[in-house]
């Protein structure tokens, strides 16, 4: 059963209807969700040609986090859909034009995925739906399915 933009939640055998990210951190990675799993990243609208050649690279960050917390580098993305509008904001500065970039990350590379609890847990209006991918510093070209 895969997971659907519409639907960032799996019903999980043991665990009832979770998060990705709640799966993700009782599970310390995306390992055994064995479906492919659409997600979003926020970027500006700058970015979109390189990305387009490039696919999405690897970048880590600490101005967002209220503790100054270095965050890992990777991939980081949204699993729901709906808190898109409300992390623009608070990703990017008044008056820059957000680009949402949506991926499938294929079922054999979920066991990159895992929670981005410093998102998640630090940032004001933040949402559990953060998660980051960890693996070769990029996600390929061939994963965007849509860039808005």
């Amino acid at each position: 059963m895969p997971i659907t933009k519409y639907a960032p939640q799996r019903n999980v055998k043991g665990l009832g209807n979770i998060t990705l990210p709640e799966y993700l951190d009782i599970n310390r990675g995306g390992k055994g969700w064995g479906a492919p799993i659409t997600l979003w990243h926020i970027t500006t609208a700058d970015n979109i040609e390189k990305i387009k050649s490039d696919g999405l690279l690897a970048g880590t960050c600490s101005h967002w986090m209220s503790n100054n917390a270095s965050r890992t580098p990777a991939v980081y993305f949204f699993c729901d859909e709906s808190v898109l509008a409300d992390m623009a904001k608070a990703l990017l500065d008044e008056g820059v034009t957000p680009a949402i970039i949506e991926v499938v990350i294929p079922a054999d590379e979920t066991e990159n995925l895992f929670a981005d609890n410093y998102w998640n847990m630090e940032v004001e209006k933040a949402y559990m739906s953060a998660v980051k991918f960890l693996t070769d510093g990029r996600v390929p070209p061939a994963w965007i399915t849509k860039i808005n």
